[in-house]
């Protein structure tokens, strides 16, 4: 269950990264007036239209060889700043139009290759951009998957629950919090109930105490699986480990950002210290500071330990740039 699940997640994560950003209103604080849609998708200048498209990369007979161009979203902005038209394209033929009714109702519809309206989701936030509902439709009209999110007067997530389409339960997601407000860890339930998953957040732990946390059965239940992450005070993960069944760390991640506070960088290594895994990405901007090219590398393997090989290249193209 995810809070970016968007038309009961018939769209990609991928394609829909800046649309759902678009859910979330940037408080005002920071701004002398609301902020923009154009703002809210992390654009500068006055951009009129943006298209961005991608290439994969694939491994033949050793070679990673580009494959073609194939376009992802087509955006266009008022003079303003406000969204006219935001179109995500999928792999299959069909595409995904938004629209915003209002600053705290946005509608995704899914179309046929025809172009013809398949299904549709309706999201809403509060008056502080939460979210707070996520409804998804079938082409009927009748409705396929509720999301309602529940909060504390200070917007804090106390629950987010799924239903089927006919009102049936389908599952629950609650997180606990400490009493100075930080989060201890969540729960999530199926529609009967029944526990799925736990997971509990500890923070501020030296090796030590780790060791005597996997150790003490009150807090950890003998042979457990345990994942213990770092985090910086404005919340980006610096590193994760995982301790197997036995209590000894099997992994480590390790997340390096640049001056923006951009993950460019994650890097695995086993309990020896050899580097298992790893991806990273760089960008490239235009002269107002507009993302252009963002290049996608993964970490495989070799005789030599290791090397990364291109993954995927978005490209986003911007016309009638006014500073």
């Amino acid at each position: 269950m995810s809070s970016n699940n968007v038309i009961g997640g018939d769209v990609d994560a991928k394609s829909l990264s800046r649309a759902i950003a678009l859910l979330l209103t940037v408080s005002a604080a920071g701004f002398s007036q609301q902020p923009s849609d154009r703002q809210l998708c992390g654009l500068h200048g006055k951009v009129r239209t943006q298209r961005d498209e991608s290439v994969s990369y694939s491994d033949k007979s050793g070679q990673w060889v580009a494959g073609p161009r194939k376009l992802e979203a087509l955006t266009t902005f008022s003079p303003e700043g406000k969204i006219l038209e935001d179109l995500r394209f999928r792999e299959d033929g069909t595409w995904v139009s938004f629209t915003t009714e209002n600053p705290n109702l946005r509608i995704a519809i899914v179309h046929k290759a025809d172009g013809a309206a398949d299904r549709k989701t309706v999201t809403t936030t509060s008056q502080d951009g939460q979210l707070t509902t996520e409804i998804s439709y079938s082409s009927d009209g009748s409705i396929r998957q509720k999301e309602i999110w529940r909060r504390d007067s200070s917007g804090r997530l106390l629950e987010l629950s799924t239903w089927a389409g006919d009102g049936t339960p389908t599952g629950k997601y609650v997180p606990s919090y400490s009493k100075d407000g930080k989060e201890t860890g969540n729960t999530m339930y199926d529609g009967k109930g029944a526990v799925t998953s736990s997971v509990r957040v500890i923070s501020g732990l030296a090796q030590a105490e780790i060791e005597n946390f996997l150790a003490d059965s009150s807090k950890g239940k003998p042979g457990e699986t345990v994942t213990i992450d770092t985090k910086t005070a404005d919340g980006k993960m610096t590193e994760s480990v995982h301790y197997g069944k036995d209590g000894m760390a099997d992994y480590r991640t390790f997340y390096t950002y640049d001056l923006r506070g951009v993950n460019v960088d994650s890097s695995t290594y086993d309990a020896k210290g050899a580097k298992i895994a790893g991806t990273r990405h760089s960008e490239e901007l235009d002269s107002n500071g507009n993302m252009i090219k963002t290049v996608f590398e993964k970490w495989v393997p070799d005789g030599d330990g290791g090397h990364y090989v291109p993954l995927e290249h978005l490209l986003s193209h911007h016309r009638n740039v006014l500073k």
